[in-house]
C-alpha cells in the first residue's frame, strides 16, 4: 500500500469521526474493505505453505500459497485503537436471530474433493491456526452483522489483516464457525456441531471428530458430501458479508451469547491439550502465532474490557485488561513475519519480502494516524476559536438585552407609580362619598327596623288572640266530647245488663235441655240394658233347652250351664244399673257447672257495666 492510499484511507476515517472502543461511526466500510483487500496477499495460514497435496483421484500436486500481511497497530499506545471493521454496538431493540440449517439440511452441493497431506504432522495446522485466530479476537464483540435471509444474521469478526471469522447459531445450540485467510473466498477451517473440516484451497485434507482428534484417512471420504455443502455455504456467506449492507450487532444479543461463545472457545482449547499430536504442533508454533496476533489481541481485549465494564462484569473486565496488557507488551517490538512450515532459502526470501511489505504498511498507517491527529488538533483549535467568538457574541447580546430590560423596568416602575397615585386619589374620593352614603343608609336602616318591630308586635298580638280563641273552641269541643262519651257509656252499661240477663236465661234453658237429654239418655240406656238382659235370658233358656235335648249330654252339665248363664245375666244387670247411676250423676255435675258459669258471667257483666262510666269520667 503506498502513502497516497494510506492518506486517503485515514482521511476517510477522520471525516466519519472516531468512536472510542468501537471504530468509526458512519464510515463507508465496504470501500475501506476493498482497499485493505488490495493490500493482502494469498496463502494458507498467512505463510508460505509447504503442504504438498496428493489428490485422492488424480494424484496431482497443488501449488502452495503466498504469504499474507500480518495485523498491524500502534500497540505502544495506552488506548488501543479500535479495529478497522468494527461498528458500534446497537442499543435499540435486539432483533431475533434465526438458527442456520443443520449440516445435513444444507442444500445439495458438489462433494468436496479429498486430498492427502504429504506430511501427516501438518494435519493439526488447520485447527491450530483457527485456535490462534480465536485467541487473537479474544472476548471482543463482533464487528458487524448482515441480513442473510430468513431471519439469519451471522456475526463477523474481521482482523486488520483482512482475515475473518464468521459465526452463526445452530438449531440444537452452539455455533458453526468459518475461518478465512486474507483474500481467500474459501475457508481453511469450518467448525460444525460435532465435526470440523480443514480445507486447503477448497480441498478437504482433514476432518476432526467431536473430541478434536483427526479422523483416519479412510474415514475422510465419508464426510465429503457434508464437507461440500458446508464449503459452498461458506463461500456464499463470505461473499454476502463483503457485499451486503453491514449492520451493528445488538448489544443485548451479544450480552446474552458472549458466554456461550467463550465456553466453546475454551472447549476447543481443552481438545488441543488432550491430544498429544495437536499439543506438540501447538507448542512448536504458539510463540510465533502469539507474536503475530499480539497487536490484534491488544485491540480486541481492550474492546472486551470496555464492554465488560459497561455491563458491570468486574471479573471479566479485569481478565480482559490483563490479556490486553500482555498483548501490548508482546506487540511493542512490532509484528514479526510468519515463517513457513520448514526451512529453505525460497521461503526465507518470501518471509523477508512479506516483512518489508508489513513494515511499509505499519509506517503508512502510523503516518496516516499522525496526520489524522494533526488534522483533528487543527479542527479542535478552530472549533475552540469559533466557540470563543460565539461565546463573546452571546455575552455582548446578553449585556445589551440586560440594559434594555433595565430601561424597560425603570419605565414600568415610573408608570406604576403614576397609576398608584391616581388609584390613591380615587380611593379617597370614594371613601368620602361612601361616608355620606353611610349616614343616609343608617337613617333608612333605623326606620326600617322600627317598622319591622311594629309589624312584629301586631303580628304577635294577632297570634295571641287567635290562640285564645282556639283554646276556647278546643275546651268546648272537649266538653261536648266528654258528655257524648258519658252518654255512650251509660247506654253501654244498660245494654250490658240486658245482655247479661239474656245470656243467663239462655244458659238456664241450655242446662235444662241438657238435663232432660241426659235423663232421656239414661232411660234409654236402662231400657237397652233391660232389653239386652231379656235377650240374654232367652238365649240362655234356649241354650239350656238345647243342651237338655242334646243326645249324650247329662242333666248335670245342662244344669251347670244354665246356672252359669244365669250368673252372667245377673252380672250384666248389675253393670247396667251402675252405668245408669253414673250417667245420672254426670248429668247432675254438668248442670251444676253450667249454672255456676252462668252466675259468674252475670256477675262479670254487672261489674263491667259498673266500671265503664267511672273510666270515662
Amino acid at each position: 500500500m503506498n502513502n497516497r492510499a494510506a492518506c486517503s484511507f485515514m482521511s476517510a476515517t477522520f471525516r466519519t469521526g472516531y468512536l472510542p472502543g468501537r471504530g468509526y461511526a458512519g464510515a463507508d466500510v465496504s470501500a475501506l474493505q476493498q482497499e485493505t483487500d488490495s493490500m493482502s496477499g494469498l496463502g494458507l495460514f498467512g505463510r508460505a505453505s509447504r503442504l504438498a497435496l496428493v489428490t485422492a483421484t488424480a494424484g496431482l500436486a497443488l501449488a502452495a500459497c503466498n504469504q499474507a500481511a500480518a495485523p498491524a497497530a500502534n500497540a505502544t499506545n495506552d488506548l488501543a485503537p479500535a479495529p478497522l471493521a468494527a461498528l458500534p454496538l446497537a442499543t435499540d431493540a435486539a432483533p431475533a436471530i434465526a438458527p442456520a440449517p443443520a449440516a445435513n439440511a444444507l442444500p445439495a452441493a458438489r462433494a468436496a474433493s479429498v486430498g492427502r497431506l504429504a506430511d501427516p504432522r501438518l494435519a493439526y495446522a488447520f485447527a491450530d491456526r483457527a485456535s490462534a485466530m480465536n485467541a487473537g479476537f479474544g472476548d471482543a464483540p463482533p464487528d458487524y452483522t448482515f441480513d442473510y435471509g430468513g431471519g439469519q444474521r451471522p456475526w463477523v469478526w474481521r482482523a486488520d489483516d483482512n482475515s475473518s471469522r464468521i459465526a452463526e447459531p445452530l438449531p440444537g445450540g452452539g455455533y458453526r464457525y468459518y475461518y478465512y485467510e486474507p483474500g481467500q473466498s474459501d475457508p481453511y477451517l469450518v467448525r460444525d456441531a460435532g465435526y470440523s473440516y480443514g480445507y486447503d484451497n477448497g480441498t478437504l485434507v482433514a476432518v476432526y471428530g467431536p473430541d478434536g482428534r483427526t479422523l483416519p484417512w479412510g474415514d475422510i471420504g465419508g464426510r465429503a458430501d457434508i464437507a461440500g455443502r458446508i464449503l459452498a455455504r461458506a463461500a456464499d456467506m463470505l461473499a454476502a458479508a463483503q457485499r451486503d449492507r453491514r449492520e451493528a450487532v445488538a448489544e443485548a444479543n451479544w450480552a446474552a451469547r458472549r458466554q456461550e461463545i467463550a465456553d466453546e472457545r475454551a472447549q476447543w482449547a481443552q481438545a488441543e491439550q488432550s491430544d498429544d499430536d495437536w499439543r506438540a504442533y501447538h507448542a512448536a508454533h504458539d510463540q510465533q502465532d502469539q507474536a503475530y496476533w499480539a497487536a490484534e489481541s491488544f485491540r480486541r481485549e481492550s474492546e472486551a474490557a470496555l464492554f465488560a465494564r459497561q455491563v458491570n462484569d468486574a471479573q471479566a473486565e479485569q481478565h480482559d485488561l490483563d490479556a490486553a496488557r500482555r498483548a501490548q507488551a508482546l506487540a511493542a517490538s512490532g509484528p514479526p513475519p510468519r515463517p513457513p512450515f520448514g526451512a529453505g532459502p525460497a521461503q526465507d526470501a518470501q518471509a523477508q519480502a512479506a516483512a518489508a511489505r508489513q513494515a511499509q504498511l505499519i509506517a503508512a498507517q502510523d503516518q496516516a494516524r499522525a496526520q489524522a491527529d494533526a488534522n483533528h488538533a487543527a479542527q479542535t483549535n478552530f472549533d475552540v476559536q469559533r466557540q470563543a467568538q460565539s461565546l463573546a457574541a452571546q455575552q455582548q447580546a446578553q449585556q445589551q438585552a440586560q440594559a434594555a430590560q433595565t430601561a424597560q423596568a425603570q419605565s414600568a416602575a415610573a408608570h406604576q407609580a403614576q397609576l398608584l397615585a391616581a388609584q390613591h386619589l380615587a380611593n379617597a374620593q370614594a371613601a368620602a362619598a361612601h361616608a355620606g352614603q353611610a349616614d343616609a343608609d343608617s337613617q333608612r336602616r333605623a326606620q326600617l327596623i322600627a317598622a319591622r318591630q311594629l309589624a312584629q308586635q301586631q303580628a304577635q298580638a294577632a297570634q295571641a288572640a287567635q290562640a285564645q280563641a282556639a283554646a276556647a273552641h278546643q275546651a268546648q269541643l272537649l266538653a261536648a266530647q266528654r258528655q257524648a262519651n258519658a252518654q255512650a257509656a251509660a247506654a253501654r252499661a244498660g245494654q250490658v245488663d240486658v245482655d247479661a240477663q239474656h245470656r243467663a236465661q239462655l244458659l238456664a234453658q241450655r242446662q235444662q235441655a241438657a238435663q232432660q237429654a241426659q235423663a232421656v239418655q239414661a232411660s234409654q240406656v236402662q231400657a237397652a240394658a233391660a232389653h239386652r238382659a231379656q235377650l240374654l235370658a232367652a238365649q240362655q233358656q234356649a241354650a239350656a233347652q238345647a243342651a237338655a235335648n242334646h243326645a249324650g249330654q247329662g242333666q248335670a252339665d245342662a244344669a251347670r250351664i244354665a246356672a252359669l248363664h244365669q250368673a252372667q245375666a245377673h252380672t250384666q244387670a248389675i253393670g247396667a244399673a251402675r252405668a245408669q247411676a253414673d250417667a245420672a250423676h254426670k248429668a247432675q255435675l254438668a248442670a251444676a257447672k253450667q249454672k255456676a258459669l252462668a252466675e259468674a258471667a252475670a256477675a262479670k257483666a254487672a261489674a263491667d257495666a259498673h266500671e265503664s262510666p267511672r273510666e270515662q269520667q
